[in-house]
């Protein structure tokens, strides 16, 4: 039987299908070629395990600025989806996120001190609907500019604690 004019025949499908379901020049229409290429490929990595990631660290460290078209390329992309794979990592472990973040968190506190004081104290003008907001360099340069005096109240240094009125400015 003859294929009608711009018709293939799928051995799969058992039917003929216009050319455009034929991306390549085989038997098989495109769905059924991926699903038989998925196959071949998931039999080799089978019988070569560590081939693949082998070939591929080969082909990275080749081409480190392909590498990194492709990594901001894939960024752009998961930004502009909305992050769903982390999002449903972190749904799906929130334990372990929890504990994670707790520990970072933690970690940054002790770390900065001082840009978590300015944190916080933004948080507080926030709350209050004070105006005006400041960030560290910014305090710190007020600091200065009242020779090491908190800019909100008459105590030495840029401590931005609890007893600080939020809404007192002397700038």
């Amino acid at each position: 039987m003859d294929a009608p004019a711009g018709h293939r025949w799928c051995r799969e499908c058992l039917q003929f299908l216009t050319d455009e379901n034929f991306k390549y020049p085989t038997a098989l229409c495109h769905p059924h070629w991926l699903q038989h290429n998925r196959a071949k490929s998931r039999a080799r990595a089978a019988a070569n395990p560590g081939y693949d990631a082998e070939r591929n660290r080969k082909w990275r460290a080749k081409n480190p600025d392909k590498v990194k078209e492709r990594n901001l390329e894939n960024a752009k992309l998961q930004k502009a989806k909305g992050y769903p794979a982390v999002k449903a990592w972190r749904e799906a472990n929130q334990e372990r996120v929890r504990r994670y973040d707790n520990a970072y968190g933690k970690k940054w506190r002790e770390e900065n001190p001082e840009k978590f004081a300015a944190q916080r104290h933004r948080k507080r003008a926030r709350k209050a609907a004070a105006p005006g907001q400041h960030n560290y360099k910014e305090l710190l340069a007020l600091t200065e500019r009242f020779n090491g005096q908190c800019i909100y109240c008459p105590r030495p240094g840029h401590h931005m604690g609890p007893h600080c009125p939020v809404l007192a400015r002397r700038v």
